[in-house]
Order: structure tokens, then C-alpha cells, then sequence
């Protein structure tokens, strides 16, 4: 338990006060002297029990006068006094206690237990101090003088209890003297005076005495050595009050990192850190302090709920999302419910389990399924109790058995095919496909940002060739549900219905919600210098296609488009064995910025890797593409790669369009290309911004392949027009992104 009973109440109910940062002066208040040592023990050699003792407390004084390689003391004796120079009473003397010499002091033969000497002191309601020293031997000098304060630790906790209540009522002036006397004042136990500063720094904060607040919170980690686990649990509930302070925010920083430091690799005490840090606006060490805290095992869903927060705050809205979507898989933790509702409120929120539904009628499963989506519902139910009793997910399904599920419960009952499609399981036949394994784990995680708890946790690919029209995947999802869908289950669920800020609703003009939408209105920018509608069975433009292969393109297989078949083949790297390019010599002249834009109305990638869109060519080894495809996995992706002297490089988004029509745009500014997608032809939204070349470009145009050596069958991409924009100078000043 992070807060335990020793905290004060108090310090769970912190309260801010956003005071005055000017500096003012004011008289010094008279301070009480202070007693050293107190507490405990004075030394390596010295030490008391109780640490901090009452009047009436019997306290036991031990002493080590003997330190390693050293003789040890024949005798030692006590010689002690009460309330800063009295004789104690008789009746408080131990047994073979005399007056010393001196006639100032008495003395009491103390016992050796071991290596230790050790005698018992008996106090009244009269005593508030020890003033001891000890004597050694034949040696009449008395050596290593300390003095012990006895006061009623109640009535100061009290004290202190109820200066807490006048700094809550913001009555500052009442509690700073009040503070400054418990701060100073050595009978305070060090716990509670360490409190004390705090509100102390909150006092000194809220009047404007800003060197004042410095100072107390300087003292704190001194009062407290050694005691992280006091410290963090101090700091965490003053980092998570209400509305905390800056002077409690200060205080439970220098608390928290002195935990720290004293225990680098504890996750809990860097967890407490990495709040305290985004709470004083300090994102960059408060993310790197999560991320250590979940590498020291701090695994449960509040770790990564309130990592999401951090990312969140920082600016960092995707990171934060795959966070979410971590902490929606993990196990519980504390205080769930609260960061995640902080991180709803900064995302979305990102759950997406109201909005994303799983469609009635897919939800209806055939009659020829029924046993395999029951068989289904039995490994959710296993990896379910898996969860519970490991606090995690298998790595395999495989690691289900034989304590959750038999081996034959991993074959489908329908098609037992001994191995998956995808992520094939490496210790036993298995015909499932487990989506949550440790190579397919992360882009699961990330789309769960997105659809929530609908994204499968298990899929069944067994249930006929994937050409047919009634392919069917079983899915089991997250939440349970079993559900069939082709395969990409994304298809059911329309990309700008998902709920993460980077989706943003295509078929309506943007709204102000605070944020930029991710759709915008294109103007009718430039001027046309290229178009193609492909009507009337003909092509308009001077079209090109190196490797033509006529028995793979139509203008007449659906009127007014060109449907392009996918085949074989491809011009990434050593790849040179592609088919049907259509290209057009660049339009315009050199050096002009150009907008190009197509539309996909019938394409729908079913297998890695199917693809079709635009492509800027200059040869087969330098050349810039924007395209709709598949993934290996069949997981539909929005695509943009160029090469340069041979050199391929990537980058890919997620793309489910919803299953309609789909059209691309790459924007050219010298040499920087920016890509967009739009579902309406009205509004688009771009992705990214990629530097390519020297910004030349010698032919433009489209494509459709499946890449060479794919496995992917022939499918038909339909381009309903091409179009090719001259656009006006940009204007001077502006900035954009560009990614290396």
C-alpha cells in the first residue's frame, strides 16, 4: 500500500495556493533554540530507546564505545542530569547511582549486554531532558556529551494538526509562526516536522516569501535519511491531492527524489517521481521516469494509464494513445479507475468502447461456425483465468496447455489445420491465430487506441479460400464477443469513427473543438494541366507503360475508370519485373509545384501485397509513391515509399477506409511531398511530409501490383480520373514538416 497509516491525515488533503510570486520583506521572527543531537541516536556509537520519548517513558540508553581493532572499555558510567543541570530525583535513580565529584551531575555503572553497554533511565511528568555524558574506565573525563528532549508527541501532532486546518482555510498569516515554531523545535519527531515544512513552503509561498520557501524545503531530505519508503508515500499524496500547491509540489519533488536516489531501480518510487515531474511541467524527465518506472516491473494498468498522461501532457497524443492501449491489456492496479478517467479527459477518450460496435449482423454467427466460435469462447475464457493468475498475457496459446486448455482445444473443430496462417505457434498444432503474441503484440496495442475493446484477441483464417465471396474469419475480441468479418476486421468499423484525436469526421466541414480537425476543405487550387477521366472506353492523355501487359488493364470492365489487375512483380530495390506502369511525361514545367490526385473506387487490398495509387517516377531507382495495400497479415495500410540511387525507404499508417472509395493526393514543394487521403473527394487529410530528389520529376502517374514474390491473388483496382495541378509559389516564410 502506497499510503500507509504512519502518514498523517493531513497530508492527504492538500490543498493549493497559487500565492503571490513577487519577493516582500518582513521582520524576522524570533526563533527558538535548538538542542542537537535529538532523535534516536547521536552517533554510530550511541543510540535510545524509545526514539522519541514522553515524559514518565523509561528510556534506554546504549553505548559502543569499542570500535573494530580496539580495546574494550572495563567500565563505563552514566553521568547524567535532568532539565538542563538538575540532579534528578532520587526515586528516578537507578540502583548504584551516586553524586559525581563535582557534586553537579550523578553517575549510574552501566551493564554490557555483548559489545554494548546498556542502563535504564526512569522518567516523571517533570522531566523534558537528559543531558548525559560517559565515562570510560579509570579515565575521569567524561566523553561524548548528547542530551535527550522528552515532550508530549501527541499534543505536538496535535499541534501540527491543527496549523494544517489554517493553511487549508488559507489563513497564512495565523499558521506561519505556529509552523516556524514546529519546524525549528527538535522535540518534533522528524516525520512530522518534515510535513511541517511542506505546509511551511506552501505558508511562505502563498505570502511571497519566496527565499523563505527555498530554504525550508532544503532542510527536508536531511530530516528524513535514509526513509524512502516514508518519503515517496509522503510525496505521492501530496502529488495526488486535489489541487496541490506549488510549495507542496516543491516539497513532494525533493521528497520524492531523495526515494529515489536512495532506491534507483524501485518502481513505485519512480512512478511517485514521474507524477510529481509532469505536475511541475517538467514532461521530458517526468516521461523518461515512467518509462523507467514500467522497466522495473511496474506493469499494471495505473503505470500506464498515468504514463499516458505524461505522453498527454508533453504533447505526445499518439505515444499516449498506445500507453492507453497498454494499460487496457494489463492487469489492475491502483487507483485505475481515476488515471484513467485523467487520461479519457486528454484523449478522447481513447477507450472508443462506446463508440465502436461491433455490427449486429456480424455478430450473427453461421450455423456452420457455431463450433468453432464456441471453441472460440473456451481460449478467451482460458486466457481470461491465464490473466488472472500470472497478472499478464500468454506469450503463445501453446502456453495455455495443459493447465487452461488440451491440445485439442487449439485446433478448429471445423478445419483442424495444424498450422495458423499467421504467427504460426511454435510448440504445438495450432489452427488459431493469436493476435496478441509477442511479433504482433505492439500494432494490436496501438490499434486498441483506436477501436477499444472490440480488437480480436484470437482469429480462426481456417474457413475456406479467401477469394471466395462467403470468406469468413472468426474473430474473439477483447470484450468477449465472438464476430465474423473478412479479412480485415477493420473493414467493419469506418476509419473516422474511431475516436483518437488523429481521426477526424471526412464527410462534414471541420468544427471547432479546440484542436486542428484532420479533415480540411480543398480549394480549387492551381491550375489544371493533366486530366484523365478514362470515359468512353479511351484513354485522353499520352499514356506510357513500360512492361505493358494488356491482359491485365480495362477501360471498358467497369465504363469510366482504368481498372488496373494486380500482379506478380515488382521496382523496389532489385525489383524490376513490374507491369503495367502508367505514366505521363511531367506536365509542367521544371521546377513547378504540382498537386495530383486520384480516386480508387473499387479496390480493396485482401492479401500482403496488394497495392495501387500514385508514383512520381524518375527510373526504376529513383521514384516517390502514395498507395492503398495490404500488409503480409492482410492488414490494410495507407502507404508511402520512395527510393533514391536504390535506396528504399517506407513508411506506412493504418488504413481502413471503411470500404468505400478512396482518394489520394501527393502535394510537390520543390522537393517535399506531402501526402492526403480523403473519403469524399472534399476533404482531405494529410499524413506526413517526405524530402525526395532535388525536385525533379520527369513522369508521373499510376500503379497496381501485388509485389514481387507475393502470394496475393489478382484483384482489380479502378482509378476513376487522374489529375495533375500546376500550383502557385508558395508563399515565403512558411513552415512545414519534413521527415528525414
Amino acid at each position: 500500500m502506497r499510503l500507509r497509516a504512519c502518514i498523517l491525515a493531513f497530508v492527504l488533503s492538500l490543498v493549493v495556493h497559487q500565492g503571490c510570486e513577487k519577493k516582500r520583506s518582513r521582520p524576522a521572527p524570533p526563533r527558538p533554540a535548538v538542542v542537537a543531537p535529538a532523535g534516536g541516536a547521536a552517533g554510530p556509537q550511541l543510540r535510545w530507546e524509545p526514539v522519541n520519548p514522553s515524559p514518565g517513558d523509561v528510556v534506554r540508553i546504549f553505548h559502543q564505545p569499542r570500535l573494530p581493532g580496539q580495546t574494550q572499555a572495563t567500565s563505563v558510567v552514566l553521568q547524567w542530569t535532568v532539565n538542563h543541570g538538575d540532579l534528578p530525583p532520587a526515586e528516578l535513580r537507578p540502583p548504584g547511582t551516586t553524586v559525581s565529584p563535582h557534586g553537579r551531575a550523578v553517575d549510574t555503572p552501566m551493564q554490557l549486554a555483548g559489545d554494548t553497554w546498556v542502563t535504564s533511565l526512569t522518567t516523571n511528568a517533570h522531566v523534558s531532558c537528559i543531558d548525559f555524558a560517559f565515562r570510560m574506565g579509570k579515565d575521569a573525563s567524561p566523553k561524548a556529551p548528547s542530551s535527550i528532549r522528552l515532550s508530549n508527541y501527541a499534543a505536538l501532532q496535535a499541534s501540527a494538526q491543527r496549523l494544517h486546518q489554517s493553511v487549508l482555510a488559507k489563513n497564512w498569516d495565523a499558521a506561519l509562526s505556529g509552523l516556524e515554531k514546529l519546524a525549528a523545535d527538535r522535540a518534533v519527531d522528524r516525520k512530522t516536522r518534515a510535513t511541517v515544512r511542506a505546509d511551511l513552503a506552501q505558508t511562505y509561498h502563498a505570502l511571497g516569501l519566496m527565499d523563505d520557501m527555498e530554504k525550508a524545503l532544503k532542510q527536508m531530505p536531511s530530516e528524513l535519511p535514509g526513509d524512502a519508503l516514508w518519503q515517496n508515500d509522503a510525496a505521492w499524496a501530496m502529488a495526488t491531492a486535489k489541487s496541490p500547491g506549488v510549495g507542496h509540489l516543491r516539497a513532494a519533488e525533493i521528497l520524492s527524489k531523495n526515494a529515489v536516489e536512495i532506491a534507483t531501480a524501485n518502481s513505485m518510487y519512480l512512478d511517485t517521481y514521474a507524477w510529481v515531474l509532469t505536475q511541475l511541467n517538467q514532461h521530458d524527465q517526468a516521461i523518461a521516469m515512467q518509462k523507467k518506472a514500467i522497466e522495473c516491473g511496474g506493469n499494471d494498468r495505473g503505470y500506464y494509464y498515468r504514463y499516458a498522461v505524461i505522453l498527454a501532457n508533453a504533447g505526445k497524443k499518439q505515444e499516449a494513445v498506445e500507453a492507453y492501449g497498454q494499460g487496457m491489456r494489463s492487469g489492475p492496479g491502483q487507483n485505475d479507475a481515476r488515471f484513467r478517467a485523467m487520461a479519457d479527459s486528454l484523449l478522447g477518450p481513447v477507450s472508443a468502447q462506446s463508440k465502436v460496435v461491433i455490427p449486429s449482423a456480424n455478430l450473427k454467427i453461421p450455423d456452420d461456425l457455431t463450433s468453432c466460435a464456441a471453441n472460440l469462447r473456451k481460449i478467451k475464457a482460458a486466457l481470461d483465468k491465464y490473466q488472472k493468475d500470472k497478472g499478464k498475457q500468454p506469450d503463445w496459446l501453446s502456453d495455455l496447455v495443459p493447465n487452461y486448455l488440451t491440445t485439442e482445444t487449439l485446433l478448429c473443430p471445423i478445419k483442424p489445420v495444424p498450422r495458423s496462417q499467421f504467427y504460426a505457434d511454435p510448440k504445438f498444432p495450432c489452427s488459431y491465430t493469436y493476435e496478441f503474441n509477442p511479433k504482433g503484440r505492439d500494432n494490436r496495442i496501438r490499434q486498441m487506441g483506436s477501436f477499444g475493446d472490440v480488437v480480436p484477441i484470437v482469429r480462426c483464417y481456417t474457413h475456406g479460400p479467401v477469394t471466395s465471396p462467403d470468406y469468413k474469419v472468426l474473430n474473439v475480441a477483447l470484450n468477449g464477443q465472438v464476430y465474423w468479418s473478412r479479412r480485415s476486421w477493420e473493414s467493419l468499423f469506418p476509419v473516422y469513427a474511431a475516436p483518437t484525436p488523429q481521426f477526424g469526421s471526412p464527410g462534414a466541414p471541420p468544427t471547432a473543438t479546440g484542436s486542428e480537425p484532420a479533415y480540411k476543405p480543398r480549394a480549387d487550387e492551381g491550375t489544371i494541366v493533366a486530366f484523365d477521366g478514362f470515359d468512353g472506353g479511351q484513354l485522353k492523355l499520352a499514356w506510357k507503360t513500360p512492361n505493358s501487359d494488356p491482359t491485365h488493364f480495362s477501360l471498358t470492365r467497369i465504363p469510366g475508370t482504368l481498372t488496373i489487375t494486380t500482379q506478380n512483380g515488382g521496382f523496389a530495390g532489385l525489383e524490376k519485373n513490374y507491369r503495367n506502369v502508367f505514366l505521363i511525361d511531367c506536365p509542367a514545367t521544371p521546377g513547378t509545384d504540382l498537386l495530383v490526385t486520384t480516386c480508387l473506387s473499387s479496390f480493396r487490398p485482401v492479401a500482403g501485397r496488394n497495392q495501387a495509387g500514385l508514383i512520381f517516377w524518375n527510373d526504376e531507382d529513383n521514384y516517390f509513391k502514395w498507395d492503398y495495400e495490404a500488409d503480409a497479415e492482410g492488414r490494410l495500410l495507407l502507404a508511402a515509399a520512395r527510393e533514391t540511387e536504390g535506396r528504399f525507404l517506407a513508411s506506412s499508417y493504418e488504413g481502413n477506409t471503411g470500404g468505400g472509395k478512396v482518394w489520394l493526393s501527393i502535394t510537390k514543394r520543390d522537393n517535399r511531398y506531402e501526402v492526403s487521403i480523403s473519403l469524399n473527394g472534399r476533404f482531405f487529410r494529410s499524413h506526413d511530409i517526405f524530402p525526395w530528389g532535388d525536385g525533379a520529376v520527369k513522369q508521373v502517374g499510376l500503379f497496381a501490383k501485388n509485389g514481387a514474390g507475393s502470394q496475393a491473388p489478382e484483384i482489380d483496382a479502378s482509378f476513376d480520373f487522374f489529375e495533375v495541378r500546376a500550383l502557385r509559389a508558395q508563399p515565403a516564410g512558411t513552415r512545414v514538416q519534413i521527415l528525414p
